[in-house]
């Protein structure tokens, strides 16, 4: 029996609560640091105080006392005295910090806060620009190159813009769903899922794009393998991993696309024998125009987005992905998630 959970798209009154939330997060952390500081310094400051001021009384005071007890009684009170006075001054210099941090981080947030927003909304109407030209452009460059007229060079120069074209498009599909996810409204709908049904579908789909790279792709997977998951983003995710080993194989290269089981976890591993990346750009990976071998991604139609779209795919997932290489050894990518049956919303 099939399970669905839908996580809908958020209204617009609960995407500006989600907003606010975050921004409400960051003002009380700055503001908490603010505290920390000044509660520091005070701690430091009150204490060289009191042991100062105690010395001093003790070294100082005088008076008729019938003993030394009676005197050691008198200079407790007033370094306790002191002390209740240090405790209650601090207290209130704290609750005072605490306000005006509070209100002096939203000062400071503000500005970067505005910059952010107005950053996504231009990503975001940008992208929704683009979409449609590209897409006539596509179009028409494809219905150009069915028809039986002109030269082969003048194919040869249909195809290579048909091809810039397309990669122009997956960019902005990309930076369109980065835009719903930093917004919080990306939609993601669960049920039992097929992973190695996806992941066949994912080499159908990329099997004409490896041949034209002369790229072999072997699959081997157990089947069925279901996890809970949103069928189409997963789908996106494999297709995004698979093309990215695909981009960095060397000319008749390898790409080893497996599945295993075991009794709580799906295990999808995407192994090349490529050109591999370096420990350094490794901690990188996943981060958003970063790419690894910047010499070679415009030819490879890389644009930096497809990892770091996989990596949010799969937390939403409760998965985990790791990745291993070496350069000119290859790239060994490992996801891992939940079954269905232990998967847990």
């Amino acid at each position: 029996m099939e399970t669905r959970k839908n996580y809908c798209k958020p209204s617009g009154e609960r995407a500006t609560g989600l907003k606010n939330n975050i921004f409400f997060e960051a003002r009380l952390r700055l503001a908490s640091y603010y505290v920390v500081v000044i509660a520091l310094l005070l701690a430091i400051f009150s204490t060289f105080l009191y042991f100062s001021y105690a010395k001093n009384v003790q070294n100082d005071i005088e008076g008729d006392f019938p003993d030394g007890q009676a005197q050691a009684v008198i200079v407790s009170k007033t370094t306790d005295r002191l002390q209740e006075q240090l405790i209650i001054v601090d207290a209130v210099v704290v609750l005072f910090v605490g306000g005006f941090g509070y209100w002096l981080a939203g000062k400071t947030l503000k500005p970067i806060q505005k910059a952010l927003d107005s950053q996504k909304r231009f990503i975001a109407d940008a992208s929704h620009e683009l979409r449609t030209p590209l897409t006539i452009l596509k179009t028409d460059l494809e219905v150009a190159l069915r028809a039986e007229t002109g030269t082969d060079e003048h194919s040869a120069i249909l195809t290579s813009n048909l091809e810039e074209v397309e990669r122009m498009r997956r960019i902005v599909e990309d930076l369109l769903m980065l835009s719903r996810i930093d917004n919080n409204q990306e939609i993601l709908q669960f049920s039992k899922t097929d992973i190695a049904s996806l992941m066949q579908k994912s080499v159908e789909r990329m099997k004409k794009y490896a041949e034209s790279r002369n790229v072999y792709v072997l699959v081997s997977a157990e089947e069925p393998v279901y996890v809970l998951g949103d069928p189409d983003k997963l789908q996106q995710a494999l297709s995004n991993i698979l093309k990215n080993a695909i981009d960095y194989s060397k000319d008749e290269g390898e790409v080893h696309f497996s599945l295993t089981r075991t009794d709580r976890q799906a295990n999808v591993v995407i192994e090349d024998n490529g050109i591999g990346i370096s420990a350094e750009d490794l901690t990188h990976i996943f981060d958003r125009f970063y790419r690894a071998d910047k010499s070679r991604s415009h030819r490879q139609g890389g644009s930096g987005l497809g990892l770091s779209i996989v990596k949010w795919v799969i937390q939403k997932h409760r998965g985990n992905i790791s990745i291993q290489s070496s350069p000119d050894k290859g790239t060994k990518l490992t996801i891992n998630l939940p079954l269905f049956k232990t998967a847990h919303f």
